[in-house]
């Protein structure tokens, strides 16, 4: 029993529940499943148009490869950018990157317009000098 205990002591815990959106390790599967079935995971959670940029509390160590707990994720819902996804250690650099990529989608969003209406202004150029050739050839 005595080595469970110290290896039990080496581990890196990977459950985690949240108080006062402080991330605080859990040992017993048990009572992670039960603060998990009611707890309020959502950090913060915007729509602009279609798209969906929503931030949660994970509540599983997402750093495999060692380091600090990577517990929080920014991830965007369809557009372009559908699938794109951040991680985070703390709740407040959760906030703060959902905040950062509302304004990436919307970034994105003018980026698009704009080269839509480039390309809206090539094509309407093209058409107009193959209307003006085919008139001078008439």
């Amino acid at each position: 029993m005595k080595e469970y205990m110290t290896m039990h002591n080496q581990m890196k815990p990977y459950l985690y529940i949240l108080k006062d959106k402080i991330p605080v390790p859990v040992w017993d599967a048990l009572e992670w499943d039960k603060w998990l079935r009611t707890a309020d995971r959502q950090v913060a959670e915007t729509y602009i148009g279609e798209i969906r940029i929503s931030t949660v509390f994970l509540s599983l160590d997402h750093a495999f490869l060692g380091g600090p707990p990577i517990l929080f994720e920014t991830m965007i819902f369809n557009g372009d950018l559908d699938g794109y996804q951040w991680r985070y250690h703390t709740w407040e650099e959760a906030e703060q990157g959902h905040e950062d990529v509302v304004l990436l989608v919307k970034e994105y969003g003018k980026a698009e317009d704009q080269v839509n209406a480039v390309f809206n202004e090539l094509q309407t150029d093209l058409l107009i000098r193959s209307i003006t050739k085919i008139k001078r050839e008439e």
